[in-house]
């Protein structure tokens, strides 16, 4: 119920022709801003550090990075983001994609920080519109290995929170629901 809705995600977030860096050069922004920078896709089911909830420093060392990762329901963050409705409906299947970067330790370095919050925000502008266009209206559902995968009513949520990771840093993040009816684990024909 978690794993096809993820490789849905994977596959439009990381699509060479429609994908994160496919759509960067085209997200609005004032006259002489450059681009953000093309970033690197990490999620749980490839990266054990993903799956466990840990930034890896040495995936940042060439550039940020979208790290996608099934959102954890119990407490904490998500309960704070999406609140009582996960527990009312047992088919809402929540994901959280970071922008990730390494945090800047030398205040001599030419990075700038301004720069790298909106090239965050920029990213994640990108990866929304990606989402939005997969789902042009409430009735769109894909199916995947039994799985019948709809966009839930509730909208994604942006949260610019500052998430400090030791030498790196979490600049931004989105958080969306996927209604997912795995019509194989319910049994249903």
């Amino acid at each position: 119920m978690i794993v096809d809705p993820l490789r849905l995600l994977v596959e439009w977030l990381s699509d060479p022709a429609t994908g994160i860096n496919a759509q960067l050069a085209a997200v609005p922004r004032d006259g002489g801003e450059p681009a953000p920078a093309a970033v690197q896709f990490f999620h749980e089911l490839a990266q054990p550090w993903v799956a466990r909830g840990a930034i890896h420093r040495d995936a940042l060392v060439s550039g940020p990075a979208l790290i996608l990762r099934h959102t954890q329901t119990e407490h904490g963050f998500t309960a704070a983001v999406f609140g009582e409705r996960l527990n009312a409906d047992p088919t809402l299947v929540p994901f959280s994609l970071l922008y990730a970067s390494l945090r800047v330790q030398d205040p001599d370095a030419p990075a700038d920080s301004a720069v790298q919050v909106r090239d965050a925000r920029q990213v994640m502008r990108a990866a929304f519109r990606i989402i939005a266009l997969r789902f042009p209206s409430p009735q769109t559902a894909y199916v995947r290995n039994s799985c019948v995968v709809t966009l839930s009513d509730n909208a994604p949520v942006f949260d610019a929170k500052y998430i400090d990771a030791g030498d790196s840093q979490v600049l931004d993040s989105l958080h969306v629901e996927l209604k997912v009816l795995d019509r194989w684990a319910l049994a249903i024909t």
